[in-house]
């Protein structure tokens, strides 16, 4: 019985020294205050553990910095940032009970300059005083998210710096307005120039109409830029200068005039290796309402241009491709030309050395023959010479006695030599094959 008097006895304190309304999430490292039950100011010592992450709910009204309602905060300086826990970096959420009103001022915040994250939920805000975050100072990220703003100044963030803190668990440098309404339209003029050191702009639905020339002027290392869902139709052309460091620009739901001149940016980002996210959809002029818009802004006039130089192009190429074919053909048919010329020139050698053959084997037949013929003839007359001289008739006889017998035995003499014929009876079979010789050479030739 007496050791569990002495366990209510050691839990018992802990739970009395939080804040009223303050109850702590040991597992988040969490320590939640409700404005309904509160009682000002929150002390530092009343917290068991040491605060690293604070969620402040159902606010409605002001955050006072002083008396008679306030300080909201008291002993923070004596914060010790040895002692955080370094899976979570140390934080302070506002969020407001259902868009009410947030009154806040320069120095609520004061002692709470170990912050790396602020975030402001559901608050309508009136206003941001000049320097109002000025004693949080450094902040791996700063978040305005729902509600929305009535009045900015254009020192309002002046004191703020927000860099990305390496040592924090995820490092962003981002500053942040996403789904507030700026009832101005736009941010105060300079607004974001004290803020040169965030990496990351988010400016998203927040019913911006107009973006100044110079609005990002002050934040030479911005890298990532998002200016979705507003309702802007076009941004000026030298919104991007000296941004050296920008590489992404996130642009979705935007309502574009889509006049070359106001699309701008679209060769702008090609040409400084810029990457545009987003769909660019034209709502004016009413003739490209709806059209989406790609990497290069194309006029009317641009098309029939366009078009007429891809006709002249095309007729080019066909004009060419025509002087190809004919230069071609041209050449072939010459080529073929030389050809049968070739081969005219081959088929008349052929058949001229055709015909110097069968020529020469003729003149060596006709010689042949000739000189046969001269031979034989010769022999014929040797005979005739020396007939009269070996024949002594023992008597004359008249001529019209001479025996037919003898007569006829003559012509019929089968010792008669083929030397004794005459020119006109040439052997007939050489006489046949000199034609069929002929003949052979004719068909060569037309072969």
């Amino acid at each position: 019985m007496s050791f569990g008097c002495i366990l209510i006895l050691l839990y018992l304190p802990g739970v009395l020294l939080n804040p009223v309304g303050c109850s702590y999430d040991a597992t988040n490292v969490l320590y939640t205050c409700n404005a309904r039950y509160w009682s000002l100011p929150l002390l530092f010592s009343d917290f068991t553990i040491q605060p690293q992450r604070i969620l402040l709910v159902d606010i409605a009204g002001e955050l006072p910095a002083s008396a008679p309602n306030g300080p909201t905060f008291s002993g923070f300086g004596s914060t010790n940032t040895a002692l955080f826990d370094g899976r979570f970096s140390p934080s302070l959420q506002i969020m407001c009970f259902v868009n009410s009103d947030l009154i806040i001022f320069m120095d609520t915040f004061a002692d709470f300059d170990w912050l790396d994250e602020v975030i402001i939920t559901d608050c309508n805000i009136l206003s941001l005083p000049v320097q109002v975050f000025s004693h949080i100072g450094d902040v791996n990220s700063f978040t305005i998210e729902g509600g929305s703003i009535i009045n900015m100044v254009a020192n309002s963030f002046q004191g703020l710096n927000v860099k990305k803190i390496t040592t924090a668990p995820t490092p962003k440098g981002s500053f942040t307005i996403r789904n507030s309404q700026i009832t101005s339209g736009q941010l105060a003029p300079g607004a974001l120039f004290n803020i040169n050191n965030a990496t990351t702009i988010i400016l998203e639905n927040n019913h911006i109409t107009t973006i100044g020339s110079d609005t990002f002027q002050g934040v030479p290392h911005l890298y990532n830029l998002t200016l979705s869902y507003n309702d802007i139709t076009s941004i000026p052309e030298s919104i991007f200068t000296n941004l050296h460091a920008l590489e992404h620009v996130t642009i979705w739901g935007v309502q574009w005039d889509c006049t070359c001149d106001k699309l701008w940016f679209i060769p702008y980002a090609s040409d400084n290796n810029i990457t545009v996210n987003g769909d660019i959809v034209c709502y004016t002029p009413a003739g490209y309402y709806s059209f989406h818009i790609g990497e290069v802004c194309i006029t009317a006039l641009d098309v029939v241009n366009f078009a007429t130089v891809l006709l002249i192009l095309i007729l080019t190429i066909f004009g060419f491709g025509i002087i190809v074919h004919l230069h071609c053909k041209e050449k072939n048919e010459e080529e073929r030309i030389e050809k049968v010329r070739g081969i005219r020139n081959v088929m008349a050698d052929k058949i001229a050395g055709i015909l110097r053959n069968k020529i020469n084997k003729i003149e060596e037949f006709v010689q042949d023959n000739i000189d046969i013929y001269r031979e034989k003839n010769k022999i014929r007359e040797e005979t005739k010479e020396n007939q009269p001289k070996t024949e002594t008739p023992t008597s004359p006889r008249n001529l019209n006695e001479v025996d037919e017998n003898e007569y006829s035995s003559d012509d019929e003499n089968p010792c008669e030599s083929d030397d004794s014929r005459d020119d006109d009876d040439l052997d007939e079979t050489e006489y046949q094959s000199s034609k069929r010789d002929l003949y052979t050479s004719h068909e060569d030739i037309c072969h």
